[in-house]
């Protein structure tokens, strides 16, 4: 199965082509906010380099966030264009998942939880909590919250890794909590590789997206609620 995968939610454009899990072609820069000026671009240029084309394609899998309205509203819009134009079949992917699978393969020694943070600006952050050490997938044991971070920093006992660009901003405040760990930042962002990931296993699982149906992850202010914690 050839697979398009990416994901426009933060100021990062990342974009994966792929058959099965085997990536064939990859792009990752820092875009800002030139999303839609440059999404169509890339994905040609993409397909040019593997000689592949659009009819090739069998999967759209995309990041639905949450992140940037505008920049949600702009991999929607490209991801749907496709599959109505074309009938390819289209997962969305969550982009915490995508951020925390980034880690969770890797066992580490007496940490308990993940938690991606994703700058929502005015002083809050969407998050999430996965569970720490889970092979593949990642194990989520929370809501997707917008909340301020102390409000997160609260509801959390154990160690837990923070990443996403969410640590950039709120590092020092962060840092007061006395079980928090940090990992280089090179990784805080998501990447087009594990959308495809989770996206293949998704539609293995019989999870495809019906069109019409499929929206960002839109995320307003609310209580957190974190499970088993």
């Amino acid at each position: 199965m050839k697979i398009l995968s990416f994901d426009t939610s933060t100021k990062f454009l990342t974009i994966a082509l792929a058959e099965d899990f085997a990536i064939k072609s990859a792009f990752h820069e820092d875009m800002e906010t030139r999303h839609n000026e440059e999404i169509v671009p890339t994905v040609a240029n993409m397909f040019k380099e593997i000689k592949w084309n659009v009819k090739d394609i069998d999967l759209v899998c995309v990041g639905i966030g949450p992140g940037s309205f505008t920049g949600l509203r702009v991999g929607l819009a490209f991801a749907k264009g496709l599959a109505r134009s074309t009938g390819i079949k289209i997962i969305g992917v969550p982009t915490m998942d995508a951020i925390a699978k980034q880690f969770l393969p890797v066992k580490f020694p007496g940490v308990n939880f993940v938690a991606p943070l994703i700058d929502a600006r005015k002083g809050r952050v969407y998050s999430a909590v996965y569970k720490a050490g889970a092979e593949t997938i990642p194990e989520k044991v929370s809501n997707y919250n917008l909340l301020f971070i102390d409000e997160l920093l609260s509801t959390l006992d154990k160690k837990t890794f923070f990443i996403g660009d969410g640590v950039e901003t709120y590092k020092d405040k962060i840092k007061e909590h006395a079980r928090a760990y940090f990992i280089e930042n090179a990784q805080w962002h998501p990447n087009a590789r594990d959308i495809n990931f989770l996206g293949l296993k998704k539609f293995m699982r019989r999870e495809e997206n019906d069109i019409n149906n499929l929206q960002p992850l839109y995320i307003y202010p609310k209580e957190c609620s974190v499970g088993g914690i």
